[in-house]
């Protein structure tokens, strides 16, 4: 079978959720040892279709048309055409519901389309114009598309039903996005006042606000503010440094940039907990990855996240924007190392029970064998 997605080019320095689920997803089914999976790739940076082994897994990289929206994405799906040809593929899975997710139910092979996060809302967030142009136009035509005409979803929360409705038609399949074993397996050493936000710096995450409430409450020593993620986002990150500098804070905020995944496991083992302000999400990777190392979770109660963070179980849930409320959360968890373990104790819970990438990795070829009418190995 091909996958389509957003592979990372390395597996130790992913960016980004989409490419977080490709990559265990992918070295947990290729370890099943029951399907052949070949990972097709779309990449600026190619010039000429070309085939590697990264990692154990045969990659397929193909160019990426400039503007392709202008044509639908006529010389991307040539080319994918091509290479599903060479392949032979008794399934297409495509992770995302934007380009990748258009071109694979236009492919005519038996299709899957796993629906992240929601193109058209998050395009409300971007800093500039004519990205927010951009993904708009795209959500409009891929998006749609997908949901209209693919033959089988996976719906990585049960928000995703609930925003498009009637619109979402075929088959769905409820499977949450997988944790790898690694985040399960991280050491707490915990520093009590260390608040980490781990995620891309961009408005629809909601920084500001964090920056915000980290002045109101959480003056005491020891008391930190870590930013770990992509700083791509040159003109809100500008905007983040100025209002830092405007509370006089800047001497308790840390800027990590995109961290390679043993540091991020590193940041998991020595945070007291995760904040998550965002004004858009679907089902947020990092949450599910917090949880499995026991990290309890502060974060909006938005989209898919109650469906993820129990609220005043395994997390603590505040409205958008509400910087008071989520200064009082953050005040509430740095106070009491007793809660702390509570709550992260009962997150490590809930995502073994839900997210091991093992368990979701099952779900999926269970899926793929009813999709493809595949034969499962006797492996």
């Amino acid at each position: 079978m091909a996958m389509i997605a957003d592979y990372p080019r390395d597996v130790h320095a992913i960016d980004g959720g989409v490419q977080a689920v490709t990559a265990y997803l992918v070295k947990e089914i290729i370890g099943s040892g029951e399907i052949d999976l070949r990972v097709v790739s779309f990449d600026a940076g190619t010039k000429i279709p070309k085939r590697v082994r990264q990692n154990g897994v045969e990659r397929y990289l193909l160019p990426r048309q400039r503007l392709g929206a202008t044509t639908r994405w006529r010389n991307d799906f040539s080319r994918l055409r091509v290479c599903l040809k060479e392949i032979n593929p008794s399934i297409v899975h495509a992770q995302g519901a934007g380009i990748d997710g258009y071109l694979a139910v236009k492919s005519k092979y038996p299709s899957i389309v796993t629906f992240h996060g929601i193109i058209g809302e998050d395009a409300r967030y971007l800093s500039r114009a004519v990205d927010r142009m951009r993904l708009k136009l795209q959500s409009r035509i891929t998006e749609k598309y997908c949901a209209m005409h693919a033959a089988h979803t996976i719906l990585i929360s049960p928000y995703v039903r609930e925003y498009y409705g009637e619109v979402l038609r075929g088959v769905s399949h409820l499977i949450p996005n997988p944790v790898d074993k690694k985040f399960y397996d991280v050491q707490r050493r915990e520093e009590a006042g260390r608040i980490l936000f781990a995620g891309r710096l961009i408005p629809r995450k909601g920084v500001t606000d964090l920056v915000e409430a980290f002045t109101l409450g959480l003056d005491q020593a020891g008391v930190r503010l870590v930013l770990a993620g992509s700083l791509a986002d040159k003109v809100y990150v500008q905007r983040l440094n100025q209002k830092i500098d405007e509370l006089g804070i800047a001497s308790r905020v840390e800027f990590l940039g995109l961290l390679k995944e043993p540091d991020l496991l590193d940041e998991f083992g020595r945070a007291a907990l995760l904040v998550l302000p965002s004004y858009q999400e679907t089902a947020p990777m990092v949450i599910q990855q917090a949880m499995a190392a026991s990290i309890p979770v502060v974060a909006t109660r938005i989209c898919g996240i109650p469906g993820q963070v129990e609220n005043d179980k395994t997390g603590l849930l505040f409205e958008p924007g509400d910087v008071g409320a989520l200064a009082g959360h953050l005040a509430r968890l740095v106070a009491s190392k007793s809660l702390r373990e509570q709550m992260g104790h009962a997150a490590r819970a809930k995502a073994l029970a839900e997210y091991h990438s093992e368990r979701v990795a099952q779900q999926t070829l269970a899926v793929y064998h009813e999709v493809g009418n595949l034969t499962r190995s006797t492996k």
